[in-house]
This record gives C-alpha cells, sequence and structure tokens, in this order.
C-alpha cells in the first residue's frame, strides 16, 4: 500500500480513527491492537506482525475477563455501527461470526469467552489464523440473511490494495459506493 492502512484517509478520516469511533459508539472499553493510531488504549501483539490470532490475544488480554469481545480490523472504510450492535445483542452462542457473499468474516466479528480462553495455546501451538481459533471454539455463524435487510455487504468491504483503495476513491466521488 505504501503507508499502513491504519494511517489511510477516506473522506477526511483515516481508517484507524474511524474503526475507533464505530466500535466505541457500540461497546466499551475499545483497545486498538497495533503502534498507535488512534487515542485509544494502545497495546502492541506479543508476538509482534505475527497475525490476527496474536493480535486477538493480545487484544483480548487488556479486556475484561468473562466477556465475550468484538474483534475488527481497521481496513473497512464503511464498517457499519449497526452491524456490530447486531453482533454485540445477537442471543444464544457467545461467539457470532457473520458470513457475507460465502466467506465468513473473522476480522468483524463477537469471539466468546472460550475463544478468548485458548487463544494462547493456539498461538504456542504456531497456529497465527483466526480460523483455527473458530475451528477450537464454539461459534455460531451469522448467515447473510440474518443482517442483510439491515445493513449492505459494502460494510465487509476492504482496502488490501492500492487498487482496492482507487476503487473506493472512484465510487465514492461518483456517489455509487453501496454505502447505507
Amino acid at each position: 500500500m505504501g503507508t499502513p492502512k491504519a494511517a489511510i484517509e477516506i473522506d477526511g478520516e483515516t481508517l484507524a480513527v474511524r474503526t475507533a469511533r464505530v466500535l466505541a459508539s457500540v461497546c466499551s472499553p475499545v483497545v486498538e491492537v497495533g503502534p498507535g493510531y488512534t487515542d485509544l488504549e494502545v497495546v502492541r501483539e506479543d508476538p509482534a506482525g505475527e497475525g490476527p490470532l496474536a493480535a486477538f490475544a493480545t487484544g483480548s488480554a487488556r479486556l475484561p475477563d468473562g466477556v465475550p469481545i468484538l474483534m475488527v480490523a481497521c481496513d473497512m472504510p464503511d464498517l457499519d455501527p449497526l452491524l456490530l450492535r447486531i453482533l454485540v445483542d445477537h442471543p444464544g452462542a457467545d461467539g457470532v461470526v457473520p458470513e457475507s457473499e460465502g466467506r465468513l468474516q473473522t476480522l468483524c466479528a463477537r469471539y466468546g469467552v472460550e475463544a478468548r480462553r485458548i487463544a494462547p495455546d493456539l498461538i504456542a501451538a504456531g497456529e497465527r489464523s483466526l480460523r483455527a481459533l473458530l475451528a477450537a471454539s464454539p461459534h455460531e455463524v451469522l448467515l447473510e440473511d440474518a443482517w442483510s435487510r439491515m445493513v449492505t455487504a459494502a460494510t465487509f468491504r476492504d482496502v488490501d490494495t492500492p487498487e482496492d483503495l482507487e476503487r473506493l476513491r472512484i465510487a465514492r466521488a461518483s456517489g455509487a459506493d453501496g454505502r447505507t
């Protein structure tokens, strides 16, 4: 990308600041895992650069015990607070992972107490993936039918490449970006 994704500015706000603002509108406390692009409490993943499972475990350790947590990547410029509210309020399973277009959205999900407990053991065993965490912990898949009447799939759109960013900026400029 040429710059950290968290520092990319879209619509006058960095991706990290926007994500922090949206999360804070739904839950508290909110912790940033990374080098510190927001005013949130910041914690560095351990080991650094080892992927989302290490980030999950590190951030999770900073939050109150015994409760599920939301994990959200900072590269989703259209993250909808309504989707986060749906995840927080969803009854039943401790962990809730939305599905969009046939794919589990592991970087925008509610992870349960059991997932928090076992994440460090998975890291010690060499795992780096949130999919390994899902395979080892109870969760419910929130099918698209359960959320798509209230939130568009654009909420899961991420910015991974310069091309993604350019498409997003063009869509924003033309008003055809799929936001609600």
